[in-house]
């Protein structure tokens, strides 16, 4: 089965070459790799088409402005020549078994149109620390709460992008959580799967609070244009597993989600 990663890049040079190694090292080896550079001021783009003289595989584009990165990745979706899309950043980096899982998932549930897996955090700046991330099965109810699907290890149907004409660009922060809504207003099949598949990196440094701000809007929006109801930590205590309620009561979650501030967060 061939799979098509759709992977952004901006500003990636310490990162970008040792992702795409990893994913020339998959052990399932029928794949394309399709990098949409978004006008990148370091040597990202070079390093890209350096990487693909040798691997016919890597196929690298670059757009004509920096549009942000759900205009990257719907660029790098509209490219794919696979049925199915691995969602791919350009500083996660795949396990060796990761694309085997996805294809596996997809022959065995050919009525399924999403995909994800556990992931890890990994920490470069602290000793390459590694802390497993728990997620879980899909719950219709509890994804209109809360978005508790990982970007970095989820994958889709085309098909299913296309029907539902892919991300919102213009959604400056949450359109993965966007396009998990549109599947879901679809009664579109998700699958899940408890291995971790991906190392997501962590970088240094916390959101700043207008940032925050910003993001914290960004969800009331996109909840709002999918009709969803305002988040209530209680319904979401009831509806999910103790590894999600647990991630989504801490302070900065509740603030961000739920508007509940505790302890000055």
């Amino acid at each position: 089965m061939l799979i098509s990663i759709a992977m952004p890049v901006y500003n990636r040079q310490d990162f970008l070459p040792g992702v795409i190694k990893a994913f020339q090292a998959q052990n399932h080896k029928d794949f394309e790799l399709i990098i949409v550079d978004d006008c990148s001021t370091d040597d990202s783009y070079k390093l890209a088409k350096e990487l693909a003289k040798d691997d016919s595989r890597i196929k690298v584009y670059r757009l004509d402005k920096n549009s942000g990165e759900a205009t990257a990745r719907d660029a790098a979706v509209r490219k794919a020549s696979a049925e199915i899309i691995a969602v791919a950043d350009s500083d996660d980096f795949p396990y060796p078994n990761r694309l085997k899982i996805i294809a596996d998932f997809f022959e065995k549930n050919p009525d399924a149109q999403a995909f994800y897996t556990n992931l890890d955090l990994y920490y470069p700046d602290e000793g390459d620390k590694i802390v497993p991330r728990f997620f879980q099965p899909y719950n219709k109810e509890l994804l209109y709460q809360i978005n508790y699907i990982p970007n970095p290890s989820s994958a889709y149907r085309k098909a299913a992008y296309e029907k539902v004409g892919g991300y919102d660009k213009s959604i400056w922060i949450g359109n993965d959580y966007e396009l998990w809504l549109k599947f879901s207003d679809e009664d579109m099949q998700f699958g899940y799967d408890p291995q971790s598949t991906v190392k997501m990196t962590q970088h240094t440094g916390s959101m700043r609070h207008g940032i925050f701000d910003r993001q914290k809007q960004c969800l009331k929006d996109l909840k709002a244009k999918h009709n969803a109801p305002k988040p209530d930590i209680e319904v979401v205590k009831k509806l999910a597993n103790e590894e999600t309620y647990k991630f989504f009561s801490q302070p900065v979650k509740l603030d961000l989600w739920f508007d509940i501030k505790i302890n000055g967060s």
